[in-house]
């Protein structure tokens, strides 16, 4: 939980710090981008991670089946666990995509407007689904890795 509360606090800093950046350079190509294709982004990483799943799972029933000693259970929990805050992030960025069109991010609080808010929570958003799939990557090869030490 306590590694939870500090991603979701590097994302929000990741994105307060580029909606800064971008604010200073007068450029709106990364929220106009995101706003048409975040939703697609999140969802093709989804496609790809559960493909990488399945290959994950049976790989490890691969190795199971040769050294029965072998414990699957927390690397089971840990890829139903990514892919439950995987999805949590989609249905998040479809709430972020759907108020910043709304009247509500026309709202405006001593002198910071909701909109700005969303964008921050767009970037922060898409800087998630990258770390996810750099979770994928890194899982898969420490797979590789396990599956040589085993093999030796």
């Amino acid at each position: 939980m306590k590694e939870t509360v500090y991603d979701i606090i590097k994302f929000i800093i990741l994105g307060i710090t580029t909606f800064i950046l971008l604010n200073i350079i007068e450029s709106t190509f990364l929220v106009t981008y995101l706003k048409k294709n975040l939703l697609t982004i999140q969802l093709a990483a989804l496609a790809i991670n559960v493909s990488i799943f399945s290959l994950i799972i049976s790989k490890i029933q691969s190795i199971k089946k040769t050294h029965p000693e072998f414990n699957v259970s927390s690397i089971l929990k840990s890829l139903k666990s990514a892919l439950k805050e995987q999805i949590i992030i989609i249905v998040i960025g479809i709430l972020v995509l759907s108020v910043i069109d709304s009247f509500i991010s026309k709202i405006v609080y001593k002198s910071i407007t909701m909109e700005s808010i969303l964008e921050i929570a767009l970037i922060a958003i898409f800087y998630n689904t990258i770390q996810i799939m750099w979770d994928t990557g890194d899982g898969m090869f420490h797979l590789v890795q396990a599956e040589e030490r085993i093999s030796k």
